[in-house]
């Protein structure tokens, strides 16, 4: 098979696996608590709309505890609610879109990549090892777990954009080396700065950038090779300037995540090789990867890469040593940004980095079938010795197939899970919590005067068994953005008093007493053991801007309670209603007394 039906062919291979994985996506609702502020912030119903978005903050100042400036992210919010309004089949296809040009994208860089070695250009004729590898790769990233992370959530999209122009600006830089001509370079300078304004991490573009030219040069030595580095770096550089000064201007300073950031390097360096641990080496199997099995985990991957480094010594193509090596220094480079920010949800935002993951893991499922075949035909003709390698004999096979062996095991876990869809039928139910809700929310609010001060009591903040699989689904600002885009011209003004993280998928499974004296302007909540009930917020300025005074947490007999005390001088003045969750509906109240029960077994669930 020639090179190109190779290609032609492994593209429509790689498009099939990815949609065959994410064939269930377009199916889903709307999930995380970001969206629909997202998308409520980026409508673009006008030219002014569009320079509202360039010009403002991420979400506009409804991101209360940070500032961040995403303008490319924030314009694909817009164009989908430009065509889809609130459908969210419009968004899931963007999202499965972006995914799918992104392993494209990966395996157009990594199949060139290996096409060129040195200075030199191999046969058209002739596939190699590193364009099978190049497949191999792309096909993993297309099903690999963590990205079911990302993909399904229309709220992380600005880390499948970061991840496209992060892949756009290495390609650029591989023409760049093949053909060094400078225009490749401004055009690499462009995609960086895309990918900044997709999201603020795109930082670490310009250091894998600059990590993969110093990985691919002919040098002789160490300062000749950083001398290669320093022109490529010059408009990754600017590049970053830009974005820096241009985000300090529209957020009216450095932005980010308000609060002191000062913390113990230890804990988070502990948490760090943790999650990196499971995440490279348990993939599939996330909700049972905890620091009970840390250390063997740990243990087995400090095997992998003892028996990978000496099978990379021992074998003498340089190509593939120096696409391990740069996708290992490319590792390197995300730990590193990682422990600098102290990212706590890192298993959603690694998405730019599995494709790294996924070249190494492809170098070592391909190299030990290779090995393997080799040896056989070495046996087979009588020859078992490696002329290349002095005591390579049985060094490199055992290398081989240790690394290989543990390879195929991470390998399953990855197939295992993209064939079950264990992940998305996950988003599938927190997704179908947020659309019962709201589709109730909806009727109940019909009738409720404009400019109305709505309180929500016990909307589901979080469901899940597990700490990976907590699917997000409510917040303050949540219920805000979809009553903007729902009912554009009532002004509504949404406060949380109250949220409960569900102990499981289905909230219908939750009894709940909630009452409310007009006498005391107190709210009574309790519920049953399916969830846990806690205040919206504990902050000051919060509590000193809506009606909320103060509450306590309570354990009672039955299960667990809240006690809210309103500010009644708050109430006066305002129309005022209650939206309260009651695990099966969402039912509006006003200010006179009233009770909401909500129990399981009397309705027969």
């Amino acid at each position: 098979m020639s090179q190109r039906s190779f290609a032609a062919l492994g593209s429509i291979v790689v498009v099939i696996a990815a949609l065959f994985v994410y064939r269930s996506q377009l199916g889903l609702y709307f999930t995380d608590v970001d969206t629909f502020p997202l998308i409520s912030t980026g409508r673009l119903h006008s030219f002014s709309d569009f320079i509202n978005i360039i010009t403002s903050p991420l979400m506009q100042g409804q991101m209360t505890n940070a500032l961040f400036y995403r303008p490319v992210s924030s314009l694909t919010w817009g164009i989908d609610e430009r065509i889809w309004g609130l459908n969210p089949l419009g968004y899931q296809i963007t999202g499965l879109a972006i995914h799918v040009a992104n392993c494209l994208v990966l395996y157009f860089f990594l199949i060139h990549l290996a096409r060129w070695s040195g200075k030199s250009r191999v046969s058209p004729e002739r596939v190699t090892r590193g364009e099978v590898e190049a497949l191999a790769a792309a096909l993993l990233f297309a099903i690999h777990p963590i990205t079911m992370e990302t993909v399904p959530a229309i709220a992380r999209r600005p880390d499948l954009l970061m991840c496209f122009f992060l892949l756009l600006t290495l390609t650029s830089m591989l023409w760049y080396l093949r053909e060094q001509r400078f225009v490749y370079l401004a055009v690499s300078g462009f995609f960086s700065v895309l990918g900044l304004l997709s999201k603020d991490s795109g930082v670490v573009i310009s250091a894998v950038a600059v990590a993969f030219v110093f990985c691919q040069v002919d040098a002789s030595s160490l300062l000749e090779r950083l001398k290669a580095c320093v022109r490529p770096a010059l408009p990754l550089l600017l590049a970053v300037l830009f974005f820096i000064g241009l985000r300090a201007m529209v957020l009216e300073g450095i932005g980010g995540y308000a609060g002191n950031f000062s913390y113990d390097p230890m804990p988070v360096l502990k948490s760090t090789v943790m999650k990196f641990a499971c995440v490279i080496g348990l993939p599939g199997d996330l909700d049972h990867c905890s620091t009970d099995i840390a250390p063997a985990l740990i243990g087995v991957l400090l095997l992998l890469a003892a028996a990978s480094g000496a099978r990379l010594l021992l074998e003498s193509d340089e190509a593939a040593f120096r696409r391990v090596g740069f996708a290992v220094l490319s590792l390197g480079l995300y730990f590193a940004l990682y422990m600098a920010t102290h990212t706590a949800a890192l298993t959603r935002t690694m998405y730019s980095l599995i494709p790294f993951v996924c070249i190494v893991i492809a170098w070592g499922i391909v190299g030990a079938a290779r090995t393997i075949v080799t040896l056989r035909r070495r046996v087979q003709s009588g020859s078992a010795r490696d002329s290349r390698r002095p005591g390579s004999t049985f060094a490199l096979p055992f290398a081989s197939w240790l690394s290989g062996g543990i390879f195929a095991l991470i390998l399953l876990s990855i197939l295992r899970t993209a064939w079950t869809g264990l992940y998305i039928d996950n988003w599938r139910a927190s997704g179908e919590i947020g659309r019962r809700a709201l589709e109730s929310a909806a009727s109940a609010m019909e009738n409720v005067p404009e400019g109305s001060i709505l309180l929500l009591v016990d909307f589901p903040l979080k469901a899940g068994k597990y700490w990976f699989r907590e699917r997000p689904i409510f917040q303050e600002i949540s219920v805000q953005g979809w009553a903007d885009l729902a009912f554009p011209d009532k002004g509504f003004r949404i406060i949380s008093l109250s949220l409960i993280v569900l102990a499981h998928e289905e909230p219908s499974q939750l009894a709940s007493l909630v009452r409310y004296d007009p006498v005391t302007a107190r709210i009574d909540i309790t519920l049953g053991e399916g969830g846990v009930v806690g205040r919206y917020s504990s902050n000051d300025v919060y509590l000193e801007q809506t009606p909320l005074r103060q509450s306590t947490y309570l354990e009672k007999p039955e299960g667990n309670g809240l006690l809210i005390d309103l500010n009644r001088k708050a109430l006066e003045g305002h129309s005022v209603a209650f939206l309260v969750y009651t695990g099966d509906q969402v039912v509006v109240r006003g200010l006179e007394a009233w009770s909401e029960v909500h129990d399981p077994a009397a309705s027969g669930m």
